[in-house]
């Protein structure tokens, strides 16, 4: 009596059975199931194991095609990413840079690449490894692959080669640019004292300018100073490249602190001119004395505070726009006495009268 069977696989074989980074052991496997009985005789039943033989052999033959189908496309994809590495950072290095952002770059990527050199050299022994398997078991690999592999040692060689001429050629291009830099940051700084010095002399620190003039000079000082700035960035980066430290200019500073002080006085100064137009065109009816004198105080504190700031500077806005709000503060109360409803003559009108060369006295009644 015949019986054909087909159990799962008996727990012998599944602890035999290896995993996908052990292949050459499928074929041990394939063989030990070969060598079991393929008839076997328990009592009165007769086993036929042909077809569990047969089921075995074929799943071991399917699990080392499988495995060595992905081995070949494992092998051959790092074999092209490290060849494609190679030939881009060699690529890099080898160009001469033009510029202080590509030479801080180039030498950046030429430390990193000598930091891993063993590393990189380590991926070459398992590729070849990978490939001699696939050999073994008569692989079929693509000629582009095939000779990409064979040319892979070489290529190392050359690759370190390359390393070795880059560190040469930027160390030639870093002490010239070097020498380039100390130069600017030199001219740099008689740039700045020139520009600190037509500042000084130029202004605008008289009453004799107009606000607006005034505003747009500042204005046009700021993008000097910007444009300075920014070129003082650049000498700073590139300095530290060298791993020299360059300071920040102390006349960058103060010439952005003087722009500041002048652009505040002069904003105060064009506000106070807009609330003056506005309150000398107005009928005593409609003037505010209350907000007219707190108005004034607010500007004129901030006007003291910077003429104390500023006492070493002697602009003369700043003392002139001072003495004018002051000027006006003393004039409040005549205003408010003035708005008195008894200030009338027999006609019910106010008469005031007012000097004529006084700009700073509403005559408007």
């Amino acid at each position: 009596m015949y019986l054909h069977i087909f159990p799962p696989p008996p727990p012998l074989f599944l602890s035999t059975l290896p995993s996908p980074l052990s292949s050459p052991r499928y074929t041990e496997v394939a063989n030990n199931v070969q060598k079991e009985e393929t008839v076997l005789s328990v009592q009165f039943v007769l086993l036929d194991c042909a077809p569990l033989k047969f089921s075995l052999v074929q799943h071991c033959n399917e699990w080392q095609g499988k495995f060595t189908q992905l081995l070949s496309l494992m092998a051959s994809t790092r074999l092209k990413e490290l060849h494609v590495f190679l030939q881009e950072n060699a690529l890099r290095l080898s160009q001469p840079p033009q510029s202080l952002v590509e030479l801080g770059e180039s030498l950046k990527l030429l430390e990193t690449l000598q930091g891993d050199l063993q590393k990189i050299e380590s991926q070459i022994p398992p590729i070849h490894e990978q490939f001699a398997i696939l050999e073994k078991y008569e692989v079929t690999v693509d000629q582009a692959v095939h000779e990409m592999l064979e040319a892979l040692n070489g290529e190392w060689v050359w690759f370190q080669q390359v390393v070795i001429d880059s560190d040469i050629m930027l160390k030639k291009h870093k002490d010239k640019f070097k020498g380039s830099l100390i130069f600017s940051a030199e001219e740099f700084k008689k740039k700045m004292q020139i520009t600190v010095q037509a500042f000084s002399s130029s202004g605008p620190f008289g009453s004799g300018v107009t606000c607006e003039l005034a505003l747009e000079k500042v204005a046009a000082l700021r993008g000097q100073l910007d444009t300075l700035k920014e070129e003082e960035g650049t000498i700073r980066h590139g300095l530290g490249i060298f791993k020299l430290e360059q300071p920040c200019s102390k006349d960058v500073q103060t010439l952005e602190k003087d722009l500041d002080y002048l652009q505040q006085v002069w904003e105060i100064t064009q506000q106070w001119d807009a609330h003056w137009d506005e309150w000398k065109a107005g009928q005593f009816v409609t003037l505010q004395t209350e907000s007219m004198e707190n108005t004034a105080q607010a500007m004129f504190k901030k006007l003291h505070k910077l003429s104390r700031e500023l006492k070493d500077k002697q602009w003369e806005i700043v003392d002139f726009s001072k003495n004018r709000i002051d000027q006006f503060k003393r004039t409040i109360p005549l205003i408010s006495d003035l708005r008195n409803p008894a200030m009338r003559d027999r006609s019910g009108q106010k008469r005031v009268i007012c000097p004529a060369d006084d700009p700073h006295f509403l005559s408007t009644v």
